[in-house]
């Protein structure tokens, strides 16, 4: 029967990834899986405590008498109720569902043959390893399957996520969308022509990622829903830049998805003082974000005040600036750039100028991430990147200047 169906609730963890969920098989015929109040308060004073109390004796001021006790305890002030888990250690996990086990068959049956589901969340970084090392694989593999025993997994029901980045000092690395197509033909050897059409013409299997809305950088998202024939069984491929993770937030921040009601009148100065920041984001203190960013300050406090955006504003957004001129070595008395510096003798300020524009910007790495089979993620799949790839599939970009 599917987990979805059966009545299920959280009784624990193991360490801060590993979570316990003790199903009911025997109420898997209840329209909901969500556990009754009374069912909850039964178990716990007929199983839960009493299995707590005799693998754990030491621990009994932890666990309150019954169940309303221990409700009255995580109720809030305001009348919700605080999230409370007990922590069980890794070697003791067994001995504890035996006793649980034990305890639920005395009660009534809708409690018997219990059995737990254990939820294990990935640990972002902590499998970095030297792709081209059999060694470093296995290991990186060790670590992520540590709570589990690997003889007894079956590996056709396991997929796992493997990723590699391309990185550069001081570079915003992104990848051209015209390699979109050999990337799937390294990944899959074996795929042919008609597959690799399938894949891009429909919708619901590729999508293409554009950068900052650049036809020519782009990553891609695809489902391949290819068989084994293809070369490899891969169940979703993942290409992006990294760069990103500088304005990437979980939560709601300054870099939050905005409705029409910001722009507003009062809304708008909340809007303009988060504008206002996000240059120092990309880059910092990068002379050539400077005028634009006051143009467009400018024009918001404008709009904030319900005023017409004057002729001379939109003329000077056309206008380049300081350091565009600086660029190209021209002023309108004809002195190149190197010369002026030389007649004002001029090195401190100058120095601090050089300085300002070349500080380092947002740099970003471009991944590629592929769900695939563990015994596959166990081979010589990515351990390393054809060389084509990196000449022609890759824009290294300077991360001082991009911005």
């Amino acid at each position: 029967m599917p987990l979805e169906t059966i009545p299920n609730f959280q009784i624990a963890r193991v360490g801060l990834r590993h979570k316990l969920n003790v199903m009911f098989p025997r109420m898997h015929t209840r329209t909901s899986r969500l556990m009754m109040q009374t069912d909850i308060s039964l178990f716990y004073e007929d199983a839960l405590r009493p299995s707590f109390l005799e693998v754990f004796p030491e621990r009994t001021a932890e666990f309150p008498v019954n169940y309303r006790a221990a409700v009255l305890q995580a109720r809030t002030a305001g009348g919700t109720l605080s999230s409370h888990e007990v922590e069980i250690p890794q070697t003791l996990v067994q001995e504890f569902f035996a006793s649980l086990r034990r305890h639920a068959n005395r009660s009534i049956p809708e409690f018997h043959d219990i059995y737990f589901v254990h939820t294990i969340r990935g640990v972002k970084n902590s499998t970095i390893h030297n792709p081209e090392s059999s060694d470093d694989r296995i290991r990186a593999m060790a670590v992520l399957l540590g709570d589990f025993d690997f003889g007894q997994l079956n590996h056709d029901q396991w997929w796992v996520d493997v990723g590699m980045e391309l990185s550069a000092p001081g570079k915003s690395v992104q990848w051209l969308r015209h390699s979109h197509r050999g990337i799937l033909e390294w990944l899959f050897p074996n795929i042919t022509e008609g597959q690799l059409h399938n894949i891009f013409e429909k919708e619901e299997r590729y999508w293409c990622d554009r950068v900052a809305t650049c036809d020519d950088l782009a990553g891609f998202r695809a489902i391949p829903q290819l068989s084994l024939s293809a070369g490899r069984a891969i169940h979703y491929i993942q290409a992006y830049p990294t760069e990103k993770s500088g304005t990437y937030q979980l939560h709601r921040g300054v870099w939050r998805k905005r409705s029409p009601k910001c722009i507003f009148p009062r809304a708008m100065v909340k809007l303009v003082a988060d504008i206002s920041e996000f240059p120092s984001v990309f880059i910092d203190n990068n002379l050539i974000l400077v005028a634009p960013s006051e143009i467009m300050l400018e024009i918001l406090h404008i709009c904030a005040e319900n005023q017409p955006i004057p002729e001379s504003l939109s003329q000077r957004s056309n206008e380049p600036s300081a350091t565009e001129e600086d660029e190209d070595g021209d002023d309108s008395d004809g002195t190149s750039d190197s010369d002026r510096h030389t007649d004002e003798g001029d090195s401190e300020e100058n120095d601090e100028v050089e300085s300002a524009r070349y500080r380092p910007g947002q740099e970003g790495a471009a991944r590629i991430e592929c769900r695939t089979t563990l015994d596959n993620a166990l081979s010589d799949f990515m351990t390393y990147i054809p060389s084509w790839l990196v000449k022609e599939g890759l824009k290294f970009l300077d991360a001082s200047t991009l911005w």
